[in-house]
């Protein structure tokens, strides 16, 4: 706590390491909360760091109300990212992500040559040789740079007048101008009539406007960014955190229950040699963990074991081990999107339409659903190996309806061509409003996908159709963007939008509770499995290394109090 800050009324309640973190958690708030046969926890608030400890509270309360035979009045329970517009309330409607990245898009084109010459230091190329790719993967770059500085209650001025403290900062010059097109950024939404969340969250901080009734409680919640603990600072008096340690340790966390890096980076771990095994790469380290799950000798139910997983790198080589052995595991968050046949499908036409190539061409030739499609539609089975016949004839760079006159060239590759032609026609039609692309990917992917039966309880149906799902959500944002933004693009930069924009999304697996679970780091505090399996447990992995970053090194990060490697 600064010196002079007032004290805090935060109430912090030390659990101890009896019980696992969340059934501790529970049995605390139904002793606090129960009176005679009655649990009322209707006017209370349970805030946890992630969607997982949401999903397992919710059950431990429902089973603990069940146990105690009391009538039962379940929380609120969300995630602390969920937490802080339930402090305070919006004074316009927030700007969706992808209104948000255009806007920064437009600010940046906005933004006179020279000072965009400070922020972007690119000797190959000027303004006016950007792509409207170029200017979207820039307003995107800006729109996370800004979304992590203002988690910590700053802005790109704040780098500008902190970062000179710093010796080997010599970037003000970068960061001035940078706080000028985020000026531009907010008068941009203000004429919409629009909120960028983040700012509305620090004006709500600087105005001192938040406020709640009801009783927040904090559940292992060591992490928090600084701009929700300034939140919760204005509610303190309604706030106690749930700490998972023994109260002897209080002095290693702070007012809001969050972790002291300072005193935690000074202590020791006292982890006994034989419960570490070494193995070499991650094919060693899978057959290490089947090992000891054989030595568990079936003393632990697959609901009982938990695998941990730092690195994801690692889950391919554990699901390939574990099925060898006859066992299943679980990677609860999923395949990403990009793995999806309907994102393959997708990325691989905006390669073909932005270099009409031959190669990318035959790159979309064989995703197997659009080669099913293009046959359904006339071409015989075997117009692939013609492609390729072609091209090592012909070796076309590029391709266009004369590529394919004449009657050398074989029918089956002509009625494919044709095919593609028609499915792809509005794409090469050339530049339309964004807000306009949305029917033509919508109907590329009815077209291959629409006709066909989906067994949800089938695996590859199922990925399938989250995937859809996924890409119909961010099509969505298309049709809301606001007329001063909806510039012109072309197809090919509509479809790279529609992917970036869902690109963190990944396709869980469905629930199976025969199977181990692979948890990740951040998440095993909360976990409550008897028997735990921990991969990876090597420096940069366990704590994870941050990547370089384009703005903001080390030192100055440091500097900002934020997160880094130092």
């Amino acid at each position: 706590m600064a010196k002079g800050a007032p004290k805090s009324r935060i109430e912090r309640v030390f659990l101890g390491w009896r019980q696992f973190a969340l059934p501790a958690a529970v049995h605390c708030l139904f002793e606090r909360v129960t009176t005679q046969q009655l649990t009322d926890f209707s006017g209370y608030t349970l805030v946890v760091p992630g969607g997982r400890a949401r999903r397992r509270l919710h059950e431990l309360l429902v089973a603990e109300g069940e146990r105690r035979n009391v009538a039962f009045f379940p929380p609120q329970v969300m995630t602390a990212g969920q937490l802080p517009e339930e402090l305070y309330r919006p004074r316009r409607p927030f700007a969706d992500e992808l209104v948000q990245q255009l806007a920064w898009t437009e600010a940046v084109k906005k933004t006179d040559r020279s000072l965009l010459a400070r922020i972007v230091r690119n000797p190959s190329g000027t303004a006016a040789s950007m792509s409207s790719a170029d200017w979207l993967m820039l307003g995107r770059i800006l729109q996370r740079q800004y979304r992590e500085l203002a988690a910590d209650g700053l802005s790109f001025a704040d780098v500008a007048e902190k970062g000179v403290d710093v010796p080997t900062f010599q970037e003000a010059d970068r960061w001035q101008a940078l706080a000028m097109v985020q000026e531009t950024y907010l008068r941009l939404l203000d004429e919409l009539g629009l909120w960028d969340q983040q700012t509305a969250r620090l004006v709500a901080v600087r105005h001192r406007e938040c406020h709640t009734d009801r009783r927040l409680v904090l559940v292992g919640t060591v992490d928090l960014n600084r701009t929700i603990r300034q939140m919760l600072d204005q509610v303190d008096d309604r706030v106690t955190a749930l700490i998972y340690a023994p109260h002897e340790l209080s002095e290693r966390f702070d007012a809001h229950g969050c972790i002291r890096d300072d005193v935690w980076n000074e202590t020791g771990i006292d982890l006994s040699d034989d419960a570490i095994v070494v193995a070499d790469g991650p094919a060693d380290q899978a057959r290490a963990v089947m090992l000891t799950l054989d030595e568990f000798d079936g003393k632990y139910a697959a609901a009982d074991i938990t695998l941990g997983i730092p690195d994801e790198a690692i889950i391919p080589h554990l699901q390939r081990a574990a099925y060898d052995l006859g066992l299943r595991v679980r990677w609860g968050p999923g395949r990403p999107i990009q793995e999806t046949a309907p994102f393959q499908l997708l990325a691989r036409t905006a390669a073909f339409l932005e270099s009409e190539a031959t190669a990318e061409f035959a790159e979309l030739a064989r995703h197997p659903d659009f080669e099913v499609f293009v046959c359904q539609h006339g071409a015989p089975s075997g117009w692939l190996s013609e492609l390729d016949r072609y091209r090592a004839e012909r070796l076309p760079g590029r391709l266009s309806d004369s590529s394919f006159e004449g009657d050398s060239v074989p029918a089956g590759l002509v009625a494919a061509w044709t095919t593609t032609a028609k499915l792809l026609h509005e794409f090469m039609s050339g530049r339309r409003p964004m807000s306009q692309w949305s029917s033509p990917i919508l109907d590329l992917l009815l077209a291959v996908y629409g006709d066909q039966q989906r067994d949800p309880e089938h695996e590859q149906h199922r990925q399938i159709l989250r995937a859809c799902r996924a890409l119909d959500d961010a099509l969505m944002q298309f049709d809301y963007i606001p007329a001063p933004l909806d510039h012109p693009v072309t197809g090919a930069e509509a479809i790279r939008l529609v992917l970036q924009r869902c690109s963190s999304v990944r396709v869980p697996p469905p629930s199976d509770p025969e199977a181990i679970e692979m948890v990740g780091w951040l998440e095993l505090t909360l976990d409550d499995a008897p028997a735990l399996v921990v991969t990876t447990f090597n420096e940069g992995y366990v704590p994870q290394s941050m990547n370089a970053d384009l703005f903001l090194p080390d030192t100055i990060r440091h500097r900002l109090g934020m997160e880094d490697n130092i």
